[in-house]
């Protein structure tokens, strides 16, 4: 896994609710298979720790769905950008934008 695996909460309206986002938006995966990211919260703040130690105990942890990463001979092409991914651009997040698909 490469790119950035630490990442500021994003706070923003989305579909009239407000909701906190975490964009990993500059991560890549090197080798091809099938894969799953754990993601895990940390309250850096938060004064509860164990005596004689300097851990963060975890806040919150879950998995991605799983998803594929192809060689490049059996790539099958991008999907356009979904709503979520052009809504974080317009609110000044950085992420890679597609209008169409993109077909090999």
């Amino acid at each position: 896994l490469f790119g950035s695996s630490f990442v500021h909460a994003v706070h923003m309206d989305w579909r009239g609710e407000p909701v906190v986002f975490f964009v990993f938006s500059d991560l890549s995966v090197r080798l091809e298979g099938y894969f799953c990211l754990r993601y895990r919260f940390f309250d850096l703040f938060r004064q509860v720790r164990t005596v004689g130690s300097n851990d963060v105990p975890v806040a919150a942890e879950l998995y991605s769905g799983g998803f594929v990463i192809y060689s490049t001979k059996e790539f099958p092409g991008l999907q356009a950008s979904t709503p979520l991914t052009k809504h974080l651009s317009r609110w000044g997040v950085r992420v890679n934008l597609r209008e169409g698909e993109r077909r090999r």
